[in-house]
């Protein structure tokens, strides 16, 4: 009874788990409960965003149109006049953890204003990723990952440097490293700093 919105409000993220300096969408989505829609008007999405996160300026879209908004700290409030519109926007993380924003709506309904909760979405968010085949014929292996743009990334076999590499502007790395002393069927804990 307390809540204006509908079943199909929510607000989410669009990876579960990034790497640090790499583009994270957040959006949101309205959808108020049919005996109170026509009567809602001046419409906001606020978003507390957390303190480890940087704002993409002019990322956000409301819809297909690139939207007006206001940022107070880590507060981001954006206009909607269409609430049927997804709201999306950017936010480039800048240290590891878990990480919880939350996000509520904002609107005048029958001469009152209303601020109500629309949830929170979870994210982790690592220094460092790394991809490596879990079996190989041959001792040679190709590896990659993601980190911060520009980064020195050493990879080892059991605490044994084998190889290291930069990772790209955009994060993203790779490389081909050999296994230190393999035989047959050896196993290797691979692992990258």
């Amino acid at each position: 009874k307390l809540y204006y919105t509908g079943d199909n409000t929510l607000f989410a993220v669009n990876k579960p788990s990034i790497v640090v300096g790499n583009y994270l969408t957040l959006s949101a989505q309205l959808d108020f409960k049919q005996a109170y829609a026509k009567d809602v008007s001046n419409v906001n999405v606020v978003v507390d965003l957390p303190t480890s996160c940087q704002f993409v300026e002019n990322s956000v879209m409301v819809g297909n149109d690139v939207s007006t908004y206001t940022c107070n700290g880590s507060r981001i409030t954006i206009p909607v006049a269409n609430y049927a519109d997804r709201v999306r926007f950017c936010v480039i993380p800048t240290l590891s953890g878990s990480y919880s924003p939350s996000a509520f709506v904002q609107f005048d309904i029958n001469g009152k204003k209303v601020s109500q909760p629309i949830g929170c979405t979870n994210y982790t968010v690592q220094d460092l990723s790394i991809s490596v085949p879990s079996t190989v014929a041959k001792t040679n292996i190709p590896i990659s990952g993601t980190a911060i743009g520009k980064s020195t990334i050493e990879i080892y076999d059991d605490d044994i440097l084998i190889g290291n590499t930069t990772s790209l502007s955009n994060g993203t790395w790779e490389t081909t490293c050999n296994l230190h002393e393999p035989y047959n069927l050896s196993t290797h804990y691979i692992y990258a700093k």
